[in-house]
């Protein structure tokens, strides 16, 4: 992908497209922003057409490209993916809305909301593989304030301790991962907190 996208990038940056493009334009009396018009629409059907390879194959946006197609294809790929991941993430909070407002215990399924953090997990570790270490740092910002709201609801107002404490422990290796300092420390603090388990309370290790 990346060799296609600066193979692109050369080729409608050198002096003899344009030389050619400058010629044809002449020869129909075309406008005077012809050429810059046909290198626009050419680079978005090459970014269009590269954006679905890319996607389909999970490939991340290469680095450096700056070109006319390397520009438009890792805005596309990065910020496609990150606007896909918040808008998981902001129905994933819409659970904790949902069931808020009871008196007591709110009334949820314990499995269900397994279900829903694992098909998060799994969402965003297929989005930030794709996407690299950039795209990583990018979406843990908004995966830590999410996460740490549905963490402290799940443990304080429905006794769901352990899927609490999972999502503190992923948001924990995520903090690691991209080395945010106040993350990590918050990260220690709740993964330091004993989980009470039927089999009596669980420690982690230190």
């Amino acid at each position: 992908l990346a060799a296609t996208v600066r193979a692109w990038d050369a080729a409608l940056a050198g002096e003899a497209a344009r030389l050619w493009l400058a010629h044809r334009a002449f020869e129909l009396d075309a406008p005077s922003d012809a050429v810059a018009r046909a290198i626009a629409d050419v680079a978005a059907a090459v970014t269009d057409d590269l954006a679905r390879r890319a996607e389909v194959a999970q490939l991340a946006a290469p680095d450096g490209a700056h070109g006319p197609v390397g520009y438009q294809l890792t805005r596309r790929l990065r910020h496609g993916r990150l606007d896909a991941l918040e808008t998981a993430f902001t129905r994933w909070a819409e659970r904790r809305h949902a069931a808020a407002g009871a008196a007591a215990k709110p009334k949820i399924s314990a499995i269900d909301e397994w279900r829903a953090f694992l098909a998060l997990w799994d969402a965003y570790r297929t989005v930030v593989t794709a996407g690299g270490a950039e795209l990583r740092r990018l979406a843990f910002p908004h995966a830590f304030s999410k996460g740490n709201q549905m963490a402290v609801w799940l443990w304080n107002a429905c006794q769901e301790h352990a899927i609490s404490h999972a999502i503190s422990r992923w948001l924990l290796d995520e903090a690691l991962a991209v080395g945010d300092t106040e993350a990590i420390e918050l990260g220690h603090r709740n993964c330091a907190l004993g989980v009470p388990t039927r089999l009596g309370q669980f420690v982690e290790p230190p």
